[in-house]
Formats: structure tokens, C-alpha cells, sequence
């Protein structure tokens, strides 16, 4: 009511131009539509919409434009894109027999893009024009189930509904338990691909039999057929990682078929808002209408400003106790600030430490906590990471499983403990992130224990390193560190000699002040395919013996023209290094 009321007033006194975008329910725009009928409004609204009853929704004045279907041979076409990989097309799909046949199950499809991309996904296991046989007449099936028996009628409705359908039956069981998962997403909404991973582990959703593969690479690997299916959509970190994912997130249609098919097979997911009230009654309530797998619970959130930032504080109600939720295998909080640095009541020992319960903790940041049960289970330990000021942990040698792992150090002793216990106690580790934080008196002991540590990877230093680099240079060389990053360090002296720079495909530019590095002599910079210029400040590196630009052409020809002439725009800076190779 508010809403409408400021949208009313705001059209009132402005031009406005408004756009709601993908009306699926009439009910969407009688909860809105008092908002748009002010008169004397000058304002223009754009609707989008599947539904022809959308677009009669009772606006004064009604342009109707119609997003053509696609074509049947741009729809063939769609088809054997989301069915293959990039470049791949097999004989069987060039004979005559089959392309009528794909012509065919996309006039089923109604034409629509997303039906195709479905069916694509449920093709693309099926090799033989056989096998495709086979699904065109299970289409005919499930066309008949949703009403458009004869396939070939104007309900396009029905016929995304039966290819949604038949593409979630085509699905192996284990993807289907990670697929109803999804059902806990909001419409519109999205999650972030480590979060589900991490969800789908602790529920015990990937199974690791038979496999080589940890449970976070078997998750992704899930994820990814998903995707492969057009089931599920979701977000590449870049085009260089074609199967690493940032979030994912389902289609109105699909979501649908989600909580349908989840009702159906007893995995029922609530998603619930809580404006207030007493919250023990409130989640009775809801856990008592219907029998719930997972619940998420949304809290009324306020926009606040901290140091200069706006952040969402939501408030937690204190009388929250997970330790009667007997049966609770995972807990995440996300957006709370707990009152005093304290987690609620259960909110970790609630969680019983099965294998693989829970697996992994993250974002406890500054809030005390005592890791004690369940820490044989832990694989991981990120994001915020465990804080050397403000966390017990007197385990570190029970933690066995643990593969992934960050930490904030304060203190020579929890520095000390922790080097220790990763290059002797924790073997299976593949990722270590520590932050050396200043306060504390660093010694080339300390920093020679960090470069000599075995499964160290990515080191970040704020302590005051002077002279220490140069103490530790031989160990530096030597070392298995992939991320060295030094801040507020207030380095005295840079040993640096050999430096590279690999598939930043972000990077723009790269300034190199005057001074920095003196003893480079080595440099490589490889597929940074975003760098615009070499930067001007290698010309003061006097030392510089050995440059190497591979696989960035535009680069290259900005130090050396096509014909091997040092006739490049940037040559200048670099015409004091005595070998220089474009590849």
C-alpha cells in the first residue's frame, strides 16, 4: 500500500517512463495497478509479458507489440547449438531424416527459445537419429498430458509446460535432489555457486563413491550438467573458466516446475518473510502446514550507513534457539550483525557433526566462537576466515580433513601454531590464504617459515618488513606461494628479479612507479588480453636483461611491428632490453 501510494504520488508530480518487466499473473498487477491510474499522468509503462491477459490489464491506452516466434530453421538451428558443443556436428544430424525430425520437435516446442534450449539439453546424451525418435515421441506424451494433444495448437503455454517437464524426468536422481533444492530461490533471484555447493555437500546431496574428485569438484560438476541441460542458468567467472560458475538461478517457468515437482515427490522448500511477531510461533506455524526439507526464512532488512558505506542490517530476534531443531544438518546466516559478537543459541552446535554435515564455515568473522565440535568433519575454513585475535582453537592437529582454509594472524604465537599445522598437519589442503596483520614484531624467522611452508598459497604481509626480503631471497625463489602480496609493508629493499604476469584477462594497465623493482631483470607477461600499454616505468629498470609478450598480439605490435621491425608506439621503453621475444 505505501508503494503504490509514493508510486501514485511520484507519477503525480513527474513524467515518468515505467517498465515491468516479465508479467507472468494477473494477480502481479491488481497488487500495483492502483498506482498507474492517476489521470492526469503523462507517464508511459512498459509491460513485458508471455500472457495475452497480461496485456489487457484495464490501461487507458494499450500499444501492443508482438516479439516474433523464431523462425523454423533459426529454431533448427537453436536446437543443434544447445544440443552439441561449439563446432561439433555430428553425421547423423546432416542426414535429411534427422533434420526433418529436429524441425518437428521444435514446432512442438512452439517455436519458443526456451523450450528449445530445454530440449537441447535433454538431446545433447542421445547420438543416433534413433534415439531422437525416441523423445519426439515421448513429446507427443507429455503434449498430451498438458492438454495440446495434437501438438500443433496455439496453447505455447502447454507446450513450454510439457518440454519443462520432460526435461526434468530426463534428469539422473541425484541431479534431480540438487535441482528441487533450487526451489528455495525466490522468484528473479539468485545464488552464489560456492554457497550452493556448499549447501548440496552438507546435505549430503554429492556422493564422492567411485569418484577421485573432492566434494566441491563433484558439486561444480553437478552444476554444471545442469547448466548443460538448460535447466538451470547461471553466470561464468570468464571465457577462459567455461565450467567455474559465480551464481546461478532459475527461469520463472522452470522455477515452477520446481516447487510443483517438489510437492509432488514429499521435498517440499518454504521460502518465508518474516515482518515481526514472535518468531518461535511464527516458524511453528509454518513447519506445521506442511512437512518442510529446507526453509528460508527472509527478514525485514534496513539500509544503513557504516563508515562512509551503506550496508543491510537485518535484525535477528533474540529469542532464536536452533538447539531444539533436532534434525538440523546445515544453518547459514547471511546479512546479521549479532548483538555483542555472539552467534545465537545453537548456531553452531546445533549443527550434529555427521560426515560431510557440515562441512564447511564462513563469514564468522569478528564474532567469538569457540571451534571445538565438529572440527574433525571441517574441510573448510574461508571467506572471513578464522581470526587469530578473537577465535579459540586449541584443534588445529584434529582438523585431518581440511582443505581449504584462511586466517587473520595478530600474534607470533597463532602465527607460529598455524604455519606449523599447514605444512605438517593438514595434508589434503589446497588452498591456504593468511593475512600477516601488522602490531606484532615480524622476523625474517617468520617470514622464512612462511616462504619454506609446503602448501602455502596465497600470502598477504601488513607487518613492517624493512630489510626482510633481502634476508629471506633465497627462500623467496624457492618458494610454492602463487599470490605474494605486500601491504604496508614498508619495504626498504626489493629483491625482486623475475616477475610475471598471467591470464588477467581484467587487467587495463599496470603502472610501474620509479624505483620499484631495481633488481628486475626477468619479465613475462602472458594473455593479459585486456592491457592497453606497456607501462612507461620499465624504462627506469636499468636492470631489465629478458622481456617476453606472449599470445596478446595487440601488445606486441605496440614493441615490434608485424615485420619484426622495433618500430612499436611503446618500443621506447623497453629499447634498453637487450632481448625481447613476441610470441
Amino acid at each position: 500500500m505505501q508503494l503504490n501510494q509514493q508510486l501514485y504520488q511520484i507519477q503525480s508530480a513527474k513524467r515518468c517512463r515505467i517498465v515491468l518487466d516479465d508479467i507472468w499473473e494477473t494477480c502481479h498487477w491488481d497488487g500495483l495497478k492502483h498506482a498507474f491510474l492517476a489521470r492526469t499522468s503523462q507517464s508511459k509503462i512498459l509491460i513485458t509479458t508471455c500472457k495475452q491477459a497480461i496485456v489487457e490489464l484495464g490501461i487507458y491506452y494499450v500499444s501492443r507489440m508482438e516479439v516474433e516466434l523464431l523462425k523454423e530453421d533459426d529454431a533448427w538451428d537453436l536446437l543443434k547449438k544447445k544440443t552439441f558443443p561449439p563446432d561439433i556436428n555430428p553425421e547423423f544430424v546432416r542426414e535429411e531424416s534427422t533434420c526433418t525430425l529436429g524441425k518437428q520437435m521444435v514446432k512442438k516446442c512452439g517455436y519458443l527459445p526456451l523450450a528449445i534450449s530445454l530440449l537441447g539439453g535433454v538431446l545433447n546424451e542421445r547420438n543416433s537419429t534413433r534415439e531422437w525418435e525416441l523423445v519426439n515421441e515421448n513429446m507427443d506424451a507429455y503434449l498430451y498430458n498438458v492438454g495440446d494433444g495434437d501438438g500443433d495448437g496455439d496453447g505455447n503455454e502447454s507446450k513450454l509446460e510439457a518440454v519443462v517437464n520432460l526435461s526434468y524426468d530426463d534428469l539422473p536422481y541425484h541431479l534431480k535432489l540438487c535441482f528441487l533444492y533450487l526451489g528455495v530461490l525466490r522468484d528473479g533471484e539468485s545464488m552464489a555457486a560456492v554457497d550452493l555447493y556448499r549447501i548440496w555437500i552438507s546435505q549430503g546431496m554429492i556422493s564422492e563413491e567411485n569418484s577421485d574428485k573432492s566434494p566441491m569438484e563433484l558439486a561444480e560438476d553437478y552444476l554444471r550438467q545442469l547448466v548443460s541441460k538448460s535447466i538451470v542458468q547461471a553466470k561464468r567467472k570468464d571465457a577462459r573458466h567455461r565450467t567455474k560458475y559465480t551464481s546461478c538461478n532459475l527461469h520463472c517457468v522452470v522455477r515452477k516446475l520446481c516447487l510443483s515437482m517438489g510437492k509432488k515427490e514429499h521435498y517440499q522448500v518454504q521460502t518465508l518473510e518474516y515482518t515481526g511477531g514472535r518468531f518461535s510461533s511464527f516458524v511453528d506455524h509454518a513447519l506445521s502446514r506442511v512437512k518442510t526439507r529446507h526453509l528460508v526464512i527472509h527478514f525485514k532488512a534496513e539500509l544503513q550507513e557504516d563508515d562512509g558505506e551503506w550496508r543491510v542490517n537485518i535484525e535477528l530476534p533474540s529469542t532464536v534457539d536452533f538447539r531444539r531443531f533436532k534434525s538440523l544438518r546445515s544453518l547459514a546466516f547471511e546479512g546479521f550483525k549479532f548483538v555483542r559478537g555472539k552467534l545465537p543459541r545453537g548456531g553452531y552446535s546445533s549443527c550434529s557433526p555427521q560426515k560431510s554435515a557440515f562441512p564447511e564455515m564462513e563469514r564468522i568473522g569478528d564474532y567469538r566462537l569457540k571451534l571445538d565440535k565438529g572440527i574433525d568433519q571441517l574441510e573448510a575454513l574461508l571467506v572471513q576466515g578464522l581470526n587469530s585475535s578473537v577465535h579459540e582453537n586449541s584443534c588445529y592437529k584434529r582438523m585431518k580433513k581440511l582443505r581449504r582454509f584462511s586466517a587473520y594472524i595478530f600474534d607470533k604465537e597463532s602465527y607460529t601454531a598455524i604455519m606449523k599445522a599447514i605444512d605438517s598437519n593438514w595434508e589434503r589442503l589446497v588452498y591456504t590464504f593468511i593475512v600477516v596483520e601488522e602490531g606484532w614484531e615480524f622476523t625474517s624467522t617468520n617470514l622464512n617459515q612462511a616462504f619454506t611452508c609446503r602448501n602455502l598459497t596465497d600470502l598477504v604481509i601488513h607487518a613492517h618488513l624493512g630489510r626482510l626480503l633481502t634476508e629471506c631471497r633465497s627462500n623467496i625463489i624457492c618458494s610454492n606461494i602463487a599470490i605474494l602480496c605486500f601491504n604496508k609493508g614498508k619495504i626498504e629493499e626489493d629483491p625482486m628479479e623475475v616477475f610475471e604476469l598471467n591470464d588477467l584477462q581484467e587487467l587495463r594497465e599496470w603502472k610501474v612507479d620509479e624505483g620499484a623493482m631495481p633488481l628486475l631483470s626477468h619479465l613475462y607477461i602472458r594473455r593479459c588480453l585486456g592491457m592497453e600499454m606497456v607501462p612507461q616505468g620499465l624504462s627506469a629498470i636499468s636492470n631489465l636483461q629478458d622481456l617476453i609478450i606472449e599470445g596478446m598480439p595487440e601488445l606486441g605490435r605496440r614493441v615490434m611491428s608485424d615485420n619484426g621491425g622495433r618500430e612499436g608506439e611503446d618500443f621506447h621503453k623497453v629499447r634498453h632490453v637487450s632481448k625481447i621475444t613476441i610470441k
